[in-house]
C-alpha cells in the first residue's frame, strides 16, 4: 500500500472531528518519532502519530494492546499540557499536511488553560509543537535557529508553513489508511525496542569488531612463531658445528641467528632451542585462543540475529545479562525469553532464542521421536519439527529457518532424532550420537516471509 500523500489528510481530517469534546487520558511515546493518544470518552480509537521523515501523518486507529511510554523530557511536557484535556477543536491549516487541536485543562488551582497541539507532517521537517492561547511556542519536537527559513524557537510566536499547492493524487479510503496506520504502528513499537536496546547492539557490534582484530593479532602472531620454528635447526646445526668455530660464524652469519661470543656453542644452541619451544607454545596457546575468539564471534552473531525474533520484554532479559550495569534498575521486569512457533503445512515447527530455551526446548518441550536440525559448526537455534519422518520439504524449510535465524543464507544443517540428542557441556551445547546434514544452496524468499509470521509460546 502506497504512503499517505497531501490530498489523503482530507480524509484524515473529517475523521478527526469525531474527537472534539473527547478527553486524552493516556499520552504513550512510542519511539523517538511516534506517538499514541488515548480517550476516556472514545473506547474503541486511539490517535497515532507518525513523524517519520518519508512518512509522517495521523490516524485514528483501533484499539491496540497497551505499552508503556517511553520516559524523557518530552514524556513529561506531554503530562503537563496534553494529558487530561479535552479537545475544544480540531482545524486543518491552510488545507496543508497540519492539524491544529486546541485543548483546555484544569491547572492545580482548578483554573481553565488553553494550549494548541500543532501537529506538522511535512516529510523531512515533521514537527509536534505545543503553543499557548497566544500562540507562543512552549515545546517542539524538533527546533531550529534563527537563521531558518521558518524559525521554532521557544517562547517565540508560532507561524505556520506557507499554503501548498496540492497535487493531483488519487485519495485513498479511510478504511486503507487505518490499515496502513496499523502497520506502522507495529512497525514503530519493533523500531521502539532497537531504539532502546541500542547500547546493546553497540555493545554486541563492538566486541564482535574487537574480537575479529584480535584474531589478526593471534594469527600474525602465530605467522611469526610458524616462522621461528625453524631455530630447531638451527640449534642442531650449532651443536654439530661446535667444534668448528669458522664454520659457526659463517652459519649464523648466513641465516642472520644471533650468536653470543661470550658463550658455548653448547648454550647458543640452547638459546635457539628456548626460541623454538616458545614458538611452539606460542602457536599452540594462539590456537586456543583463536578457537575461543571464533566460538565468541559465532555466539555473539547470533544472539544479534535472534534478537529479530524477540519482543522487548525478552530482549531486556538479553540485555540484562550482556549489560547488568546498565539494566540492572529494571530487574523487576525482567521475562523469561519464549520459544519461537511456526505451522509450516500443517507441521509445527519450534526454535530456541538463546542458550536457554534451545535446552529447554530439546530436552524438556520435544519428544523423543521428533526431528532435530542445528546449523553445522556454528552457534545457532535448536529447530524441532514435531514429526520423527518430515517429508523432504517440511525438512527444507527447517534448514532454511535454522540458517535464518543464524543470520545464514547458505550452509549445512545438521539433523537427527531427539533421543539421539544429548547435552553438552553448557546449556544450549548438545552431542549427536547420529546425525545427517543437508545442504542449502540458498534460502528461498518465500521460506523468508513465512518465518516472518512466527508465534510466541
Amino acid at each position: 500500500m502506497k504512503k499517505i500523500n497531501a490530498r489523503d489528510f482530507q480524509t484524515i481530517y473529517g475523521d478527526l472531528k469525531q474527537l472534539i469534546g473527547a478527553k486524552i487520558n493516556q499520552t504513550t511515546i512510542i519511539n523517538s518519532r511516534c506517538f499514541l493518544f488515548s480517550f476516556s470518552m472514545i473506547k474503541n480509537e486511539q490517535l497515532f502519530i507518525s513523524l517519520e521523515h518519508q512518512n509522517s501523518y495521523v490516524s485514528l486507529i483501533g484499539k491496540v494492546d497497551s505499552i508503556s511510554t517511553v520516559i524523557c523530557n518530552t514524556n513529561d511536557v506531554l503530562r503537563k499540557y496534553i494529558r487530561e484535556s479535552y479537545i475544544v477543536n480540531i482545524e486543518q491549516v491552510n488545507n496543508d499536511r497540519i492539524f491544529k487541536f486546541t485543548l483546555q485543562k484544569s491547572n492545580d488551582l482548578f483554573e481553565k488553560e488553553k494550549y494548541i497541539l500543532i501537529i506538522e507532517c511535512i516529510p523531512q521537517r515533521p514537527n509536534l509543537i505545543i503553543t499557548n492561547d497566544k500562540n507562543i511556542i512552549l515545546y517542539a519536537s524538533h527546533y531550529t535557529g534563527l537563521a531558518a527559513q521558518r524559525s521554532i524557537i521557544q517562547n517565540f510566536e508560532y507561524v505556520a508553513p506557507s499554503p501548498i499547492q496540492l497535487r493531483e493524487e488519487e485519495i485513498k479510503p479511510l478504511n486503507d489508511i487505518k490499515i496502513l496506520a496499523v502497520s506502522d504502528y507495529e512497525t514503530a513499537v519493533k523500531k521502539r525496542a532497537q531504539e532502546k536496546y541500542e547500547p546493546l547492539f553497540k555493545h554486541i557490534k563492538i566486541r564482535i569488531k574487537s574480537l575479529e582484530k584480535k584474531l589478526g593479532v593471534l594469527n600474525d602472531s602465530i605467522e611469526d612463531a610458524t616462522k621461528k620454528k625453524i631455530y630447531i635447526n638451527h640449534g642442531n646445526t650449532i651443536l654439530m658445528l661446535a667444534d668448528d668455530i669458522e664454520q659457526i660464524k659463517k652459519y649464523v652469519k648466513e641465516n642472520n641467528i644471533k650468536y653470543d661470543d661470550s658463550l658455548s656453542s653448547g648454550e647458543n644452541a640452547n638459546n635457539c632451542f628456548k626460541i623454538y619451544k616458545k614458538s611452539k607454545r606460542t602457536i599452540e596457546m594462539n590456537n586456543i585462543e583463536i578457537e575461543k575468539c571464533r566460538n565468541e564471534i559465532s555466539y555473539l552473531t547470533y544472539i544479534l540475529n535472534s534478537c529479530a525474533y524477540m519482543d522487548e520484554s525478552e530482549m531486556f532479559a538479553l540485555a540484562n545479562e550482556l549489560l547488568p550495569h546498565k539494566y540492572a534498575q529494571d530487574k523487576k521486569h525482567i521475562k523469561t525469553v519464549s520459544i519461537g512457533l511456526l505451522d509450516y503445512k500443517g507441521t509445527q515447527i519450534c526454535f530456541g532464542k538463546n542458550s536457554s530455551t534451545n535446552d529447554k526446548l530439546t530436552f524438556s518441550i520435544a519428544n523423543k521421536n521428533d526431528t532435530f536440525l542445528h546449523i553445522k559448526d556454528y552457534h545457532g537455534s535448536h529447530i524441532i519439527v514435531r514429526n520423527s519422518n518430515p517429508n523432504s520439504d517440511t525438512l527444507l524449510f527447517a534448514a532454511e529457518l535454522a540458517l535464518v535465524l543464524a543470520g545464514k543464507e547458505t550452509g549445512e544443517v545438521y539433523y537427527t532424532i531427539v533421543k539421539d540428542v544429548k547435552k553438552g557441556r553448557k546449556p544450549g551445547l548438545v552431542n549427536m550420537l547420529s546425525y545427517k546434514t543437508i545442504l542449502v544452496q540458498n534460502v528461498r524468499e518465500e521460506s523468508k516471509s513465512i518465518i516472518k509470521n512466527y508465534k510466541n509460546i
